[in-house]
C-alpha cells in the first residue's frame, strides 16, 4: 500500500485580527508510542483521588492537578474514552468544590471554566443538568456558562497538506485534508494535530484574549508530494532496502520461543521424575519399588532442544525488531526549525 513518507505540513494563523495567541510549541516524534496501560492507569487513579477528595479523605495518593496535567499528553485516548472525559470533569468539581471552601474563587472559577470549555467544545453545554451540583459550585457553573456563551469568539486557521487530525482540549475537532477553521470563544486552549502515519504531533497552548495583534506559526516544511507514484515501498532508504526480509516470520519466531519455553518445561519434568517410583513407593527398597523411572537421559535431551529453540526465537526476534526499527527511523525526514512570523508584542508562555 502507498503512503506519503514525509511529515504532514501545518500551518496555525489567525483569521480574526481582534485576537492575539501566545504560544508554547511542542512536537515529539514519540507521542504515538503512548502507552495505553499507562492512560488507564492515569484515569484509574484520578477516579480514587477524586473520591477521596469528595470524601473529604486524606492523605490523597497522588496530586490530582497533576494527574489532570498528564492526561493532557493523551489526547488521541481521551477524545474516544466517554468514561474517561466524565472522570475528568468529576476531578475538575471536586477541585473547585474544594477551592470554594477555601475562600479561593478565582482558582474555582478557573477550574470550573476548564469544565465549561470542554463541555462547550463536546456540544453538551447547554444541556447539562447543573442540578446534580450543590449550590455554590451550581451558581458558579451558571456564571461561568453564561460567560462562554456571551465570549467573542476567534477564528484559528489550520492547514494540513494531507489528511490530519486536530484535538482541542483533548476533543477530537475535525479531521481536514486541507485547511479548517476553528471557531472557539476566547479563553485558553490546547491545541494537538496528528497524521496518520508516524509524522510528529504538532502540539499548542492557545490563550485567546482579545488583544489588536496578529500571530501566524508555521510548523514542518513545504507541502509534501504525492508520493504514490514515485516511491515504492521497497525504495531504498540510507542504503538500506525497505523490503529487506526479516531473518524469520513473526509467527515463526514466536512458534521457536512458545515450542523452547515447552520443551525445557519438559526437560525439567523429565528430571524430576527421573529415578522416582511408578508407585510413589520408597525407590530405595527393591521389595515395594522393584523398577523407577529412568527419564534422566530424555530430560536431558528436551531440556537442550527447548533451551536451543528458545535462544533461536529470541534472538532472530530482537533482531529483526531491531532492523525494523531502525528502518522506520530512516524513513522519517528531520524535523524542520520552528518559524514564528513577525507579531508585535507577542510573548511565549512558559506551562508547568
Amino acid at each position: 500500500m502507498a503512503f506519503s513518507l514525509l511529515p504532514f505540513y501545518a500551518c496555525v494563523f489567525l483569521l480574526d485580527p481582534q485576537v492575539i495567541v501566545s504560544v508554547k510549541s511542542e512536537h515529539s516524534a514519540d507521542s504515538k508510542l503512548q502507552s495505553q496501560s499507562e492512560y488507564v492507569r492515569l484515569i484509574e487513579v484520578l477516579e480514587r483521588v477524586t473520591a477521596a477528595l469528595n470524601g473529604g479523605e486524606g492523605p490523597l495518593e497522588a496530586d490530582p492537578e497533576r494527574l489532570l496535567e498528564q492526561l493532557q499528553g493523551y489526547a488521541p485516548l481521551l477524545a474516544h474514552d466517554q468514561d474517561g472525559q466524565k472522570t475528568r470533569q468529576s476531578a475538575y468539581f471536586a477541585l473547585a468544590r474544594l477551592a470554594l471552601s477555601r475562600g479561593e474563587e478565582s482558582r474555582a472559577r478557573a477550574l470550573i471554566d476548564s469544565v465549561v470549555a470542554d463541555l462547550g467544545l463536546a456540544g453538551e453545554l447547554d444541556g447539562f443538568a447543573v442540578e446534580r451540583l450543590g449550590p455554590s459550585l451550581r451558581e458558579l457553573f451558571s456564571e461561568r456558562r453564561r460567560a462562554l456563551n456571551e465570549s467573542e469568539r476567534a477564528q484559528v486557521g489550520v492547514n494540513c497538506t494531507h489528511r490530519c487530525k486536530i484535538f482541542v482540549n483533548e476533543r477530537e475537532y475535525a479531521t481536514s485534508e486541507a485547511s479548517t477553521t476553528l471557531s472557539l470563544p476566547l479563553g485558553l486552549y490546547r491545541l494537538w494535530i496528528e497524521g496518520e502515519h508516524d509524522e510528529p504531533v504538532l502540539r499548542r497552548e492557545l490563550s485567546l484574549d482579545g488583544s489588536q495583534e496578529l500571530l501566524a506559526v508555521e510548523w514542518g516544511g513545504p507541502p509534501a508530494p504525492n508520493l504514490t507514484d514515485a516511491v515504492d515501498v521497497g525504495a531504498t532508504v540510507g542504503g538500506a532496502s525497505m523490503k529487506e526480509s526479516r531473518l524469520l516470520p513473526r509467527w515463526a519466531e514466536a512458534g521457536f520461543i512458545v515450542a523452547g519455553l515447552g520443551g525445557a518445561g519438559v526437560g525439567a519434568g523429565l528430571l524430576l521424575l527421573d529415578g522416582r517410583c511408578p508407585g510413589g513407593g520408597d525407590a530405595s527398597v527393591f521389595e515395594s519399588c522393584p523398577q523407577v523411572y529412568g527419564t534422566r537421559n530424555a530430560g536431558f535431551s528436551a531440556l537442550a532442544v527447548g533451551a536451543g529453540a528458545l535462544i533461536v526465537g529470541v534472538v532472530t526476534l530482537a533482531v529483526d525488531e531491531h532492523r525494523q526499527r531502525h528502518r522506520r527511523l530512516a524513513q522519517r525526514p528531520g524535523l524542520q526549525a520552528l518559524a514564528l512570523r513577525p507579531a508585535t508584542m507577542v510573548s511565549e508562555r512558559s506551562v508547568p
